[in-house]
């Protein structure tokens, strides 16, 4: 069963692997929709002093992408996600993002 994305941020912060540089900025849930419940939620930090990521996958284990290049506009600012703040479940954006597709006649 897929975690929710507060609770694999709380695993993520009390880990050994997280390395508390920068802020949160993204929270990502890539996959194929058949795979949905073994994903692993994407938690990135950003750095402001060094202008550079560090993502963490987070499943029953954690990897790290180290630090790495921004994509962004030259004088965009990166804002910070605040975990609190995340009011939508996972199953809500899910029912909402199918009955867009619905309507649009397409598919996941």
């Amino acid at each position: 069963m897929l975690a929710t994305v507060k609770e694999s941020y709380e695993k993520l912060i009390k880990s050994k692997e997280f390395k508390n540089e920068g802020f949160l900025c993204g929270l990502f849930l890539v996959s194929d929709i058949k795979e949905i419940d073994n994903s692993a939620w994407q938690i990135d930090f950003y750095d402001k002093d060094s202008d550079t990521i560090t993502s963490y996958a987070v499943a029953e284990k954690i990897e790290v992408t180290p630090k790495s290049e921004i994509f962004k506009e030259e004088n965009a600012e990166i804002e910070e996600l605040k975990i609190e703040e995340v009011k939508t479940t996972f199953k809500a954006a899910m029912k909402k993002s199918e009955k867009a597709l619905k309507k649009h006649e397409e598919e996941a």
